[in-house]
């Protein structure tokens, strides 16, 4: 008998023996000995010899190491399943790893915070650390790191917003905006697609959150890290989309080249662990659930009894198992999809439901779903029936009109908006949208989507359109109601303001009475005199009126002093009109020089100002014509001048002034009044304007000419009326542009 010499199994002590005369047998079996990886052997060991974990026994020189130094690890910051630090300690499953490595060395380990890969990078080249549990086993890495034999490859999947949409490839990504994690290996991979847009950021739940805000089409990394930081934080709100074919990460621990001792301790120790340990530990931190491994007894069997014949349907089988394999590895990555999945996806078999992903079974409150099957044969028994407003929207029950099933139903009626509220065993409904697709071997697949919150959302909105609806009625009653009154306050006003103007202008008359005492004084004096000038000279026989030269003489000297008096009855009669004029009111505005008001108002009052002994001083700096109703604006300087000549009056004022002086400013016309009476007390200056405010006795004054100065300026003429103390007395200035 003669062995075959096969490594893989040394520790175990396993050969086989054939017959020596078997020549051909012996290199046969050989060739499909070497053709067995390591994973396939560890396993066979695990199953078959019953090893729970490979000898881990560490020679005189290692356990020196061990004992003489404290061992640094680098620790990467936010990179859940892997890694993280919580409360101080090392968490997820380099934490667990790191804890059993302990276990089995009794190690001194120091872990050492990185924020990001870059730093990871940065701290392992300039020897900060001594190695890492988790890094990207790459070509670039392998230039200053040791790795184990064996790699653990992990699937670049896809994330989106879009739970329908599919992606396998990376062409799939062109014109795309992506994010990455900076530094990562899949970093590096896509910098040589240039028709991708690459968003780089420091670590994945930064990514994710710029996907969900749709900032970025989509977010690229390794399937554990997604899985776990969508379950996490962004449950319902992204979605794995798909794989990217022919793309994987190996993902191992890595030793700086400098401690090539301690690289044979991480690797004895991590061939040392079982392949339950490792899976126990992976599945507790990535939630993910596997199916059986694949059985490869049969190459036991076929080992033994393996022949020529035979070799061809060896190797067929060996290749079968490859696919099966693989085949079996994207089951388990479509199921991993399938259950990040928050709507329901439901394979139904005649009316049973013969697959569920595990947002189903956790709203029904199962593990698996053999146990729910045990209480229910179709999901259709947790409908509650519920009728719709809406005809073109319709809730599935087990039996529908025309003695159809719901599924029946469901899928004959596409063009129709399908429902269906579902209660659980803890009493809890909820309502789903209903999508019905036929499968693969008379087999049906149906997705329902959870839209409760929509629907709470959509009634919530009508209520609030309602009640706006019902404000808006309300609010068009009262504008209507507003309006109304509005109309006849304003109504109200304008009766007010007009009785308050003629109120003034009353007020006003009778000192234009006095003023017009004033301006006939003196023309009816002159006419008096010129009469008695004529009647004297014909008493006293002045003119010898018995001769044409004494008759010329009187004709001569009367025709004088009647022309006299002509004058001043036309002077007389003009200060009539000028009266008359200004108590006319003015129907529209005329243009006209600013300057024409003031003097007309001054032909009225210089008689009244001249008697009183009051010097009126004009300065006009400007001929600016403007758009004026003039005989308003002449009420307004009467106002002005007769307070004026009232205060000189009361506080005997001797050398009493008036300035009144026009010109521009800002391309407006002003008009500027000033008097030496002293000024307006402060404490009265705020109310000069207000309706009835009056500083005379009620003999003497309304309150209404300064109010109705205000009024006629600022509402008439848009222009503006304001009073100050200056020099000693009071200044009244109008703007009117």
């Amino acid at each position: 008998m003669t062995n075959v010499g096969q490594k893989s199994f040394k520790p175990a002590g396993i050969y086989f023996f054939i017959n020596k005369n078997r020549l051909i047998l012996k290199d046969i079996l050989q060739k499909g000995l070497n053709q067995i990886n390591k994973d396939t052997i560890k396993l066979l060991e695990d199953r078959w010899v019953g090893f729970t974990s490979r000898e881990f026994i560490l020679n005189s020189t290692q356990k020196d190491y061990l004992k003489n130094r404290t061992i640094k690890v680098c620790i990467r910051e936010d990179f859940l399943p892997f890694e993280s630090f919580k409360d101080g300690k090392v968490i997820g499953i380099t934490g667990d790893f790191i804890n059993l490595f302990k276990k089995y060395t009794n190690a001194n380990i120091q872990t050492i915070k990185a924020d990001n890969i870059t730093e990871l990078k940065y701290m392992l080249k300039k020897h900060k650390c001594d190695m890492t549990w988790t890094i990207a086993n790459t070509k670039e890495n392998r230039k200053f790191l040791y790795f184990p034999k064996y790699s653990h490859k992990l699937p670049i999947v896809v994330v989106t917003k879009d739970k329908f949409i599919y992606i396998n490839s990376i062409n799939s990504l062109k014109n795309k905006t992506v994010t990455v994690i900076k530094n990562s290996y899949i970093d590096n991979v896509l910098r040589k697609y240039k028709d991708i847009k690459i968003v780089t950021v420091k670590n994945l739940y930064d990514g994710l959150k710029l996907v969900k805000e749709g900032k970025v089409f989509a977010s690229l990394s390794n399937l554990p890290m997604v899985n776990y930081n969508i379950n996490k934080y962004f449950k319902d709100k992204i979605f794995i989309s798909g794989r990217l074919e022919n793309l994987n990460v190996s993902v191992d621990s890595g030793v700086i080249k400098n401690e090539p001792i301690l690289a044979t301790i991480i690797n004895q120790f991590l061939n040392s662990i079982n392949g339950d340990t490792e899976k126990s530990i992976k599945l507790k931190w990535q939630n993910i659930k596997y199916e059986k491994e694949v059985d490869y007894s049969y190459l036991w069997k076929i080992l033994i009894i393996l022949s020529v014949i035979f070799i061809f349907f060896y190797m067929r089988q060996k290749q079968l198992a490859k696919y099966n394999k693989k085949l079996q590895e994207q089951s388990l990555e479509n199921k991993e999809i399938l259950d990040a999945q928050d709507s329901f996806i439901i394979i139904i078999n005649n009316l049973k439901t013969a697959s569920a992903n595990k947002s189903m079974l956790n709203f029904f409150g199962f593990s698996t779903l053999e146990e729910f099957k045990k209480s229910h044969d179709c999901i259709c028994e947790n409908f509650v029936k519920t009728e719709s407003s809406d005809d073109n929207i319709l809730f599935l029950a087990p039996q529908m009109p025309g003695n159809k099933t719901w599924l029946e139903y469901a899928k004959e009626n596409k063009d129709k908006i399908l429902r269906a509220k579902i209660r659980n065993s803890k009493q809890e409904e909820r309502i789903f949208s209903v999508e019905a697709k036929k499968f693969h071997n008379n087999k049906d697949i149906v997705i329902f989507s959870d839209i409760t919150a929509e629907i709470t959302y959509q009634m919530k909105l009508a209520n609030i359109n309602k009640e706006l609806q019902e404000s808006k009625q309300e609010l068009n009653l009262l504008n209507e109601s507003l309006e109304n009154r509005i109309r006849q306050a304003v109504e109200e006003n304008i009766k007010k303001e007009k009785l308050l103007q003629q109120q003034s202008r009353l007020a006003q008359m009778g000192e234009m009475i006095s003023m017009i005492a004033h301006q006939w004084r003196q023309p009816l004096s002159a006419i008096n005199s010129a009469i008695l000038s004529i009647e004297t000279k014909l008493a006293l026989g002045k003119f010898d009126l018995e001769t044409k030269e004494g008759v010329d003489k009187c004709l001569d000297y009367t025709n004088k002093r009647h022309n006299n008096i002509k004058d001043y009855v036309r002077t007389l009669s003009e200060t009539i009109d000028d009266f008359r004029n200004f108590f006319k009111p003015d129907k529209q505005k005329e243009k006209e020089n600013i300057n024409n008001p003031i003097q007309k108002a001054l032909k009225i009052v210089s008689a009244s100002m001249s008697s009183k002994g009051i010097e009126v001083n004009t300065k006009f700096q400007t001929d600016k014509e403007l758009d004026i109703y003039p005989n308003e604006l002449m009420q307004v300087i009467l106002n002005i001048l007769k307070n004026a000549e009232d205060n000189f009056k009361e506080k005997q004022i001797s050398n009493a002034n008036i300035t009144i002086k026009t010109y521009e400013e800002n391309d407006s016309a002003v008009i500027e009044i000033c008097d030496n009476g002293g000024g307006i007390p402060e404490d009265i200056l705020p109310n000069i304007f207000d309706p009835y405010f009056s500083t005379k006795n009620e003999k003497n004054g309304t309150g209404l000419g300064l109010y109705m100065s205000k009024v006629i300026i600022e509402e008439h003429h848009r222009g503006v009326l304001e009073a100050y103390n200056k020099d000693g007395g009071a200044c009244f200035k109008i703007t009117i542009g």
